[in-house]
């Protein structure tokens, strides 16, 4: 079987070197031209070139992966080059699947990926959100546990994802539980700024209480305190300064969205 390795960055070259160290025939690898650096504008190799060309294996460099002419320049028979085509687009719909599925029919490994894909898709629309989906086939990630799909969900108001995440069937294992599993993380950042940017006003359901007490009324606040909590309520308790009013604690309620305030001093 022979290999057509894609890859730019530092962390996509311990893949390409276990491949060689493992006996697989790589053919080629493709990746980004070379870049100037430095003051001199020196033009330097890609991590994933170097270690290409430690191996001897022909690099590609082309400014688009998809570009019809480079494409030529590989050895490959009619369908793998369409397929190949299909690479780097971030619009790929469940209907396009279909035509790559017939393309990948000689090819079991790419044929199991895009049926899996494919039936995502259908799973997808009986959520009614299909419009919101779209496939990328060659999308990589640093991380080298993920064993399946990998996925990414994007809103207005930022260029990166705001949900990453993928399936991976051993991950678990290191952790002493043998079960495969899906799993993802909110990126908090891009989140943030989304929000901002769409002037989006979340709604704070909040049911704190503050308590702000004297020193001869802490055994009645700590009561208190626990009347609440048991409740379901949030406390959060501050001894009362002669050097502050209750205006002040107010105020201090108010800027950190506390929605109630008891008073338990002499006043109380």
């Amino acid at each position: 079987m022979k290999i057509v390795y894609m890859g730019t960055p530092d962390f996509a070259v311990p893949p390409l070197a276990a491949l060689v160290k493992n006996g697989y025939e790589v053919a080629a690898v493709v990746t980004q031209p070379d870049k100037p650096k430095g003051r001199g504008k020196t033009l330097l190799p890609t991590p994933v070139k170097e270690e290409a060309m430690k191996h001897e294996i022909p690099v590609y460099q082309p400014l688009k992966v998809r570009d019809s002419e480079f494409v030529e320049t590989l050895n490959l028979d009619a369908n793998l080059k369409k397929l190949f085509t299909m690479l780097g687009s971030f619009e790929t719909q469940v209907e396009e699947l279909a035509e790559a599925k017939d393309l990948a029919a000689d090819y079991p490994v790419i044929l199991s990926a895009i049926a899996d894909l494919e039936k995502l898709g259908e799973y997808l629309k009986l959520y009614g959100i299909e419009k919101y989906i779209s496939f990328e086939l060659g999308i990589i990630s640093k991380y080298h546990y993920y064993t399946g799909i990998i996925f990414a969900g994007y809103t207005f108001g930022t260029g990166e994802p705001i949900v990453k995440g993928g399936r991976y069937d051993k991950l678990l294992t290191y952790f002493g539980k043998k079960a495969p599993s899906i799993g993802f993380g909110i990126v908090v950042d891009q989140l943030m700024a989304a929000l901002s940017r769409q002037k989006i006003q979340l709604a704070v359901e909040d049911h704190t209480t503050l308590l702000v007490f004297t020193e001869e009324k802490i055994q009645q606040a700590i009561t208190r305190a626990q009347q609440l909590r048991g409740d379901g309520n949030d406390v959060t308790m501050i001894p009362f300064a002669t050097a502050h009013t209750r205006e002040d604690y107010e105020n201090y309620a108010q800027k950190n969205h506390i929605s109630n305030v008891e008073f338990m001093d002499g006043d109380a």
